[in-house]
């Protein structure tokens, strides 16, 4: 059966992607043979695990259009065409291997086009539509006053904890277990510090960044701070709590954003909640059934069996449900969310988001708004997090009530893929569409699109050696060194990694040391101390941030893709009419984005007017109106050979790109 469908396309799906609930959503399907399906009755459904609805759609000479109404509750759906001749039933459907794009003939019940319905009024902040983002490991990053780290260091030894001082900022970080104990701790400290942090405030603005995430600050017996001590207090060998707040204060000063990281899913054996050590003056849940803290955590016949992050016993689980809890960090008065954040914090990165209840998030995002509409949170998610089902349970990150975005884990793995040519362009931009149809647009231009983190192996290493570590023992991973031709693998092809998060919607965001062209696997070779090796690459990252900040198209513009070859990814972001796709005042200007990870220079055509997948009826009409005159590359160096009307044809070197802007 002759039949066009396709979810990305206005014409076929009005409005396109993710919609509020209550929202009417305009159908069509195209018949491609005359007096096809005259007679017949043909039906949308709207499914959420096999409860549907049936919307009646009309059969016209040469299509089939109908209306179906979003349901009312926020929740993920999918929608198929049920055509009925007779005694058949032919399905019209999503193909297997995505949840968006063309339609395909089935005679069972097919995959249905994703649906995501949100709540009428989710927002995000426009900083963080608009944000570069800077990732800080803070012990790695940089020493302003020495005395922190005596000091720091002190107060923990005084504790009984094992505490490993380097003596130069150029060793590495301790991998193994050290002298006289049987396994590795990550209590190694380099003595980077919050003033570090604030001497360089300056230049990390000359970036364009606008948005700094710092891993955790609060005390706790490691470098990491993943196993919180002490919600309230910020570890004194980072500083303390004022020079926190200065460092608010000098970064909002310069526009910038700080994002904290918060970790709420678990805490440390060795805090003032826990207390397995006797380290605090509190009385902790491991001490006493009579702690005002022993409701926090599940215990299972003695105090010494407890529920545990993925099995670590010095990182007992919290029981997120229980009343004081909940009152302590989220919800009261002065929790430990609203303290940060009143202390000059712009909102939270969420470690593990997925361990943490749909309804606690709720709860944080409701305590978060509550100090201001601009706060953001910001969930660890490492899957597409519209369809992310954990603990047995379809998750609601992104109905509007939970999360504002997440850390673009599934951007990153297809880039690196991309990158690596371990799949083609279509599949590529089958992911870019997949994500700017099933993401509400709020989330989807807010989202945080790494490329490097501390848990992940560093981008250039990953792309020179075409490895994420996998294979290797730690020692291999601490012993190995690029040779010359993945050095120059590995620099070729995150320049233009980093041209694509640039390009894209969300939030682009450098790790530290990526400007410098730091290399290493996994934890702890992904934190070494930052150094200063590549003025070359720092001025490229530089560059692109500022150009970035100065073009509101490239942050707020409508966005659409396309590739040639099956190996160059096209991306064009555009403001036409004075509005950018929010429908807020946005500077002009149309820019195509082509980027060619091969070893091959290549040539190729493009009509700007043939990308309409991603784009909406507005956006199309206005791209439809404008022709170009001519077109210059303003960065990189694929070349315009040749425009007429709406044609371009561009010649892109070997793993090189161009960003053009169209006049």
């Amino acid at each position: 059966m002759k039949l066009k469908h396709n979810s990305a396309i206005a014409k076929y799906r009005n409005p396109l992607g993710a919609v509020p609930a209550g929202t009417k959503v305009k159908l069509r399907i195209d018949l491609l043979e005359k007096g096809l399906l005259k007679g017949a009755e043909v039906k949308a459904v709207v499914d959420r695990n096999g409860e549907t609805t049936a919307f009646p759609m009309k059969v016209h000479a040469d299509h089939i259009d109908g209306t179906i109404t979003a349901p009312s509750d926020p929740k993920l759906y999918y929608y198929y065409f049920e055509i009925t001749e007779g005694d058949k039933i032919t399905y019209v459907g999503c193909r297997e291997e995505t949840s968006t794009g063309d339609a395909y003939t089935s005679d069972v019940v097919p995959r249905g086009f994703q649906l995501t319905v949100y709540a009428k009024k989710f927002s995000t902040p426009d900083w963080a539509k608009k944000g570069i983002m800077y990732q800080i490991f803070p012990d790695r990053f940089a020493q302003g006053d020495e005395e922190n780290l005596r000091r720091g260091a002190q107060y923990h030894r005084n504790m009984g904890r094992r505490v490993v001082v380097h003596s130069s900022w150029n060793e590495r970080p301790i991998s193994k277990a050290t002298d006289g104990f049987d396994n590795y701790d990550p209590v190694d400290y380099f003595g980077g510090d919050l003033r570090g942090i604030i001497d360089k405030l300056p230049d990390i603005a000359d970036m364009g960044v606008s948005v700094i995430y710092m891993n955790p600050i609060v005390e706790a017996a490691s470098n990491h701070r993943y196993n919180t001590g002490d919600y309230y207090m910020v570890d004194p060998i980072l500083g303390t709590m004022e020079d926190f707040e200065e460092l608010c204060k000098k970064a909002h000063e310069l526009g910038i954003k700080i994002i904290l990281d918060g970790v709420y899913s678990h805490t440390g054996s060795d805090s003032r909640y826990f207390n397995k050590n006797y380290n605090y003056d509190t009385c902790g849940a491991y001490q006493d059934p009579g702690s005002s803290y022993y409701s926090w955590y599940r215990f299972h016949g003695s105090r010494d069996e407890y529920d545990c992050w993925w099995g670590f016993h010095s990182l007992p689980e919290v029981n997120e449900f229980d009343p004081d809890w909940q009152k302590t960090v989220v919800s009261g008065k002065n929790s430990v969310i609203k303290f940060w954040l009143n202390k000059g914090a712009d909102g939270f990165r969420l470690d593990v988001a997925d361990e943490l209840p749909d309804e606690v998030l709720e709860l944080m995002r409701t305590a978060v708004k509550e100090v201001g509409d601009d706060r953001l949170l910001l969930g660890e998610v490492w899957e597409d997090a519209t369809t992310k089902v954990s603990y047995g349970k379809q998750r609601e990150y992104c109905m509007g009530n939970a999360l504002d975005c997440i850390m673009n884990y599934p951007l990153r793995k297809a880039i690196i893929a991309f990158m690596e040519q371990h799949i083609h362009g279509e599949k590529f931009a089958n992911l870019l569409e997949s994500q700017q149809n099933n993401y509400p647009k709020e989330m989807y231009y807010s989202h945080m699109n790494l490329l490097s983190s501390h848990d992940v192996a560093r981008i250039k290493t990953v792309l020179g050696t075409d490895n994420e570590g996998d294979g290797l023992s730690r020692d291999e991973q601490g012993r190995y060194v690029m040779n010359n031709r993945e050095e120059t693998r590995g620099r070729e092809l995150m320049r233009i990694a980093y041209v694509l998060t640039f390009s894209l919607p969300g939030m682009p965001c450098v790790y530290y040391g990526d400007e410098q062209e730091m290399e290493g696997f996994k934890d702890p070779f992904n934190r070494e101390p930052y150094v200063t090796k590549s003025p070359a690459m720092k001025r490229f990252i530089s560059d692109l941030g500022r150009f970035r900040k100065a073009t509101p198209a490239l942050a707020t513009g409508a966005c659409g893709f396309t590739y040639r070859y099956n190996n160059v990814i096209v991306i064009l972001r555009f403001i036409l009419g004075g509005e950018d796709t929010f429908g807020n005042p946005g500077e002009d200007g149309v820019y195509v984005i082509v980027v060619n990870p091969t070893a091959l220079e290549l040539k190729f055509e493009l009509d700007i007017h043939d990308i309409v997948e991603g784009l909406s009826e507005e956006e199309v009409k206005k791209l439809s109106e404008f022709t170009p005159m001519s077109a210059n590359c303003l960065k990189g160096k694929a070349t315009v050979v040749r425009a007429s009307d709406s044609v371009l044809i561009f010649k892109v070197p070997s793993r090189e790109y161009g960003i053009i802007k169209v006049n």
